[in-house]
């Protein structure tokens, strides 16, 4: 294959959505891979399912999901400058998990 021949092949390729369409049933986490919120579900909310939004819908709610996690993102920043480095090691995993229940660095409860 030719470098031209690549470069056609690859413009060929669908581009990946950009309004995160697949989103955690749970709490609302939203990517554009599919995979990612699978990977989401499985380690924090394993009895949770993943919804596929149509264009409309996921595109329609982007603009507030960025604004809320935005907001998150802001709090959690002021939370995480309080915290102990033992205390924010404990919940680097993600911020979804409950404060309350302690996971060990092998994923395995405590």
């Amino acid at each position: 294959m030719t470098a031209f021949q690549a470069d056609i092949a690859a413009t060929d390729r669908p581009s990946p959505p950009t309004n995160k369409p697949y989103r955690c049933s749970r709490c609302g986490h939203r990517s554009n891979w599919k995979s990612d919120v699978t990977k989401h579900i499985r380690a924090l909310h394993p009895m949770s399912r993943i919804v596929v939004m149509d264009d409309e819908e996921a595109t329609a709610t982007l603009t507030e999901y960025e604004a809320r996690v935005s907001i998150e993102k802001a709090t959690n920043k002021v939370d995480d400058d309080a915290k102990s480095p033992e205390e924010k090691a404990l919940y680097t995993v993600d911020k979804q998990v409950d404060s309350s229940t302690k996971i060990s660095r092998y994923g395995a409860l405590c």
